[in-house]
């Protein structure tokens, strides 16, 4: 998902293969990449829940509540001056991280791990799901893993603050 957002950013005509001027930056492009991202942070029924079939009041042709929210989300990072190349940066360093680089193999790595660790996965997460939170309870020596049912997608870790919290506070007190 990463390297398509990136390509929306890149294949805006302010891009300028990274050269742009700060007075104008591809905010269509990160505009568009926030757009997408948005997708994976929630999930379709928790879209569904929010908006439905709802159209937007303010638009004489037809245009829906979720079109608005998702066109507002990419306009409001631009407004708060988050830069297209930071953008691409972040999104290259989390795609390329590699826990063996310089290292043993992934298992091993995680194998010598020793210190305490809690997994949590959020049921319908699909940016870290659940079967690579279990891989990683596995590898981990010292870690607990549990699973937060939850509709919210990823920003489940964010929505779920009850949930969540209780197994940080369960956690913390065991330390």
């Amino acid at each position: 998902m990463s390297e398509v957002q990136r390509q929306a950013i890149y294949m805006d005509p302010l891009w300028q293969d990274g050269n742009y001027s700060p007075e104008a930056p591809p905010s269509k492009g990160l505009a568009v990449a926030r757009m997408m991202a948005m997708l994976t942070y929630r999930t379709h029924p928790a879209y569904k829940t929010k908006f439905g079939r709802s159209l937007a009041a303010t638009h004489s042709e037809r245009v829906f509540n979720v079109e608005t929210y998702l066109r507002e989300q990419g306009d409001k990072i631009g407004r708060r001056g988050f830069d297209p190349m930071t953008y691409v940066t972040l999104t290259q360093a989390l795609d390329s991280h590699d826990v063996e680089r310089g290292r043993a193999g992934y298992e091993q790595v995680l194998r010598s791990v020793t210190q305490t660790a809690l997994i949590v996965s959020i049921s319908s997460d699909v940016i870290y799901p659940i079967s690579e939170q279990a891989e990683l309870a596995v590898l981990l020596p010292n870690a607990e893993h549990h699973i937060v049912t939850s509709d919210e997608g990823h920003d489940g870790f964010i929505l779920e603050t009850r949930k969540v919290g209780l197994l940080v506070r369960g956690f913390l007190e065991q330390l």
